[in-house]
């Protein structure tokens, strides 16, 4: 029985989002918690095999901006102090 307080899908996707951010912080430590199982959404259960062919599509998909020479400060601070002091100088 559902009451539908809740959108299934936006529960499954955040759901979903929550555990590969966690199971990516855990495996950067050397820790592996849940290889090989299936992973439990809010009202689904995903294969690991899908679950790990998900997160290779979503990778696959990411795009690293270029940078360009416009993206750096014309002068870049290299200490905080000079930082705010150059803030606190009037504008000339």
């Amino acid at each position: 029985m559902s009451l539908g307080v809740f959108n299934d899908s936006l529960m499954n996707d955040a759901v979903y989002k929550f555990k590969r951010y966690e199971d990516t912080s855990l495996s950067y430590t050397g820790i592996s918690r849940h290889e090989g199982e299936n992973r439990g959404g809010w009202d689904t259960v995903i294969m690991d095999a899908d679950y790990n062919s998900m997160f290779a599509l979503q990778q696959a998909l990411i795009e690293v901006p270029i940078p360009s020479a416009d993206d750096l400060p014309e002068k870049p601070f290299l200490d905080f102090a000079e930082a705010v002091r150059d803030m606190d100088q009037p504008k000339k």
